[in-house]
C-alpha cells in the first residue's frame, strides 16, 4: 500500500466535507433571513392548518388603509390575533398611521380581526384573555357610536417568516347629516326625529348585534323662525331590513309622531339628510341619503298626513362604478338644483366598423358612426350617442372596473383596443387607444364603438 497516497486522499475528503459544511450552514442562514412576504387582504395565503399554539420564531406585522383611498382611517384600531383554535394569542393598538404592531408567532393558521374607532371610554373591548370573534364590542351606558370600522384577514405563516399584513378597513356606521324641519307652529316645544330598528352593537369579527336599536336626533329652533335642526351628527349602525324615520313634535297640549317606513334598508357607509316643511295637511318630508367621500347616493320622499298616513317615493341614485339598467355608471355628479347627472356607457359594443390601412373623411366616419349608434339603440331602446373625448377619457380610467362588472354579469365583450369619440373641438371624429388614452393616428380594424348616455334623477 502507498502510505503517502493514502493520506493524501484522506485529507482531500476530509476537506471536501468541511466545505460542504460550510455551504450548508450559508445556505441555511441565507434562507431565514430571506424568508419575508407582504400579505394583503385580497389574497389568502395557503398551506397546512397548524395547532401549535406556542410563540415561535415567525414574525407578523400589521399595517391599516382605508377600504377606498379616500377613506380617513379612524384610531385607534385594535388588532387581535386568533389561532385555529379561536384563541387570542395577540392583542395590540395603533394609535397613529405610524404605528406597525409586530407579533411574535408559532407557524400555523391565524385569523386577524381590526376594530377602528372604538375608544376605550365608549366601548367595552375585551382583553386578550377575554376575547373571541364573536365577543360584542358593546357601547358603554349613555355613549354613542362613534366612526367604527373593521377588517379580517386569515393567513398561513411559515416557520421562521416574517408576513406584513395590510388590512383594509371599511365603515360600518351610516352617519346622519343634515336635518331641517321648516314653518311649525309657534306652540312647537320640542321636535325629535328617531330612526329605527337598528342594530345596536358590533362583534369583533365584524358581525353585527342586537336588533332593537333606535337612534334619536333632538332638534333646536333656529333663533326665532319656525325652522327647526340638527346641532349633532351621530354616527348610528345600519338598519334592519326597512327603516323607520319618524318625527315626534311636541307642543304645550299634545305629542304627535308622523312615521315613515323605508322602503329599503339604510346602510353602512351613508350620510342621511332629511328636510321637511310642516303644512296645513301634515308635514311633507324629503330625505337624502349621500355619499360624498362615502357610498353613493339613495333618496327617500315622502309625506306625512295629519291623521298619521304617509306616502312615499324613494329613489336609489348608483354610484360610480355600479351597473345601471345594464350598462357601466362612469360618473355621477350633483348639480345646484338637487340632481344627479350620471353618465352611463354601454356594455354592449360594435366592431368591424373600419378597416385597416384605410383614409376616412370626417364625413365617411360620421355616416359609420351614426349608423352604428342607431343599430346599438335599436337593440336595447336606449338613446345612446357617441362620447366626447372628455367622456372616453373618464371612462378609460376605469377599464378594470368596467371589464370587472361585464365578467361578472356573464358578458363577454372586453372593453379593451379602440374606441370612436367625438372631438369637440375640432368636430371631428377621432379613435382613442385604452392602452394609453391617446388619440390613435388613423384607423384600424380594431376600432369600435361604445355608446354613452346621460340621465337625470332628482335627488330631493
Amino acid at each position: 500500500m502507498n502510505i503517502k497516497g493514502y493520506i493524501y486522499r484522506k485529507n482531500i475528503m476530509r476537506w471536501q466535507q468541511s466545505m460542504l459544511a460550510v455551504l450548508a450552514a450559508l445556505t441555511m442562514a441565507f434562507g431565514v433571513s430571506s424568508c419575508e412576504k407582504a400579505v394583503s387582504d385580497y389574497e389568502e395565503e395557503s398551506g397546512q392548518e397548524s395547532t401549535s399554539n406556542t410563540q415561535g420564531t415567525s414574525t407578523l406585522k400589521v399595517t391599516a388603509k382605508g377600504l377606498s383611498g379616500d377613506i380617513v382611517v379612524s384610531y385607534p384600531i385594535s388588532v387581535y390575533v386568533f389561532d385555529s383554535k379561536d384563541k387570542c394569542v395577540g392583542l395590540q393598538t395603533l394609535s397613529k398611521t405610524s404605528d406597525v404592531p409586530s407579533f411574535s408567532l408559532a407557524h400555523g393558521m391565524y385569523n386577524v380581526y381590526a376594530i377602528a374607532g372604538a375608544t376605550a371610554d365608549r366601548y367595552n373591548l375585551p382583553t386578550a384573555d377575554e376575547a373571541k370573534p364573536s365577543t360584542v364590542i358593546s357601547l358603554m351606558e349613555g355613549k354613542e357610536h362613534s366612526d367604527l370600522m373593521t377588517a379580517s384577514q386569515s393567513l398561513n405563516i411559515s416557520d421562521g417568516e416574517t408576513a406584513t399584513l395590510s388590512l383594509s378597513l371599511s365603515r360600518r356606521v351610516m352617519k346622519i347629516g343634515k336635518i331641517e324641519i321648516y314653518d311649525l307652529p309657534s306652540t312647537a316645544k320640542s321636535v325629535n326625529v328617531e330612526i329605527m330598528p337598528v342594530y345596536e352593537n358590533i362583534c369583533l369579527n365584524g358581525t353585527l348585534n342586537g336588533t332593537g336599536g333606535s337612534v334619536v336626533i333632538p332638534l333646536q329652533q333656529s333663533g326665532t323662525t319656525n325652522t327647526w335642526t340638527n346641532t349633532t351628527t351621530p354616527y348610528s349602525l345600519e338598519s334592519l331590513d326597512n327603516a323607520t324615520v319618524k318625527i315626534i313634535i311636541t307642543t304645550s297640549t299634545q305629542t304627535k309622531s308622523y312615521a315613515y317606513s323605508c322602503k329599503s334598508r339604510l346602510y353602512a357607509n351613508y350620510i342621511l339628510n332629511i328636510y321637511g316643511t310642516y303644512k296645513s295637511s301634515g308635514i311633507t318630508l324629503s330625505g337624502k341619503i349621500n355619499g360624498t367621500t362615502w357610498s353613493g347616493e339613495n333618496n327617500v320622499v315622502f309625506d306625512l298626513n295629519p291623521d298619521g298616513t304617509t306616502q312615499g317615493t324613494e329613489t336609489q341614485v348608483p354610484q360610480v362604478g355600479d351597473l345601471y339598467d345594464g350598462a357601466f355608471v362612469v360618473s355621477c355628479e350633483m348639480t345646484d338644483d338637487n340632481t344627479a347627472q350620471i353618465l352611463l356607457l354601454s356594455m354592449s359594443e360594435i366592431s368591424g366598423l373600419l378597416a385597416d390601412n384605410t383614409n376616412y373623411s370626417n364625413s365617411q366616419l360620421q355616416s359609420i358612426t351614426e349608423n352604428a349608434i342607431a343599430t346599438l339603440s335599436q337593440s336595447d331602446g336606449k338613446d345612446w350617442r357617441l362620447p366626447t373625448g372628455v367622456e372616453m377619457q373618464a371612462a378609460i380610467k376605469m377599464q378594470a372596473e368596467i371589464n370587472a362588472k361585464a365578467a361578472d354579469a356573464g358578458i363577454s365583450t372586453s372593453f379593451s383596443d379602440y374606441y370612436l369619440y367625438y372631438a369637440t373641438t375640432i368636430k371631428e371624429i377621432r379613435a382613442m387607444s385604452v392602452a394609453t388614452g391617446n388619440t390613435l393616428n388613423g384607423y384600424n380594424s380594431k376600432v369600435k364603438l361604445r355608446g354613452v348616455r346621460t340621465i337625470t334623477m332628482n335627488v330631493r
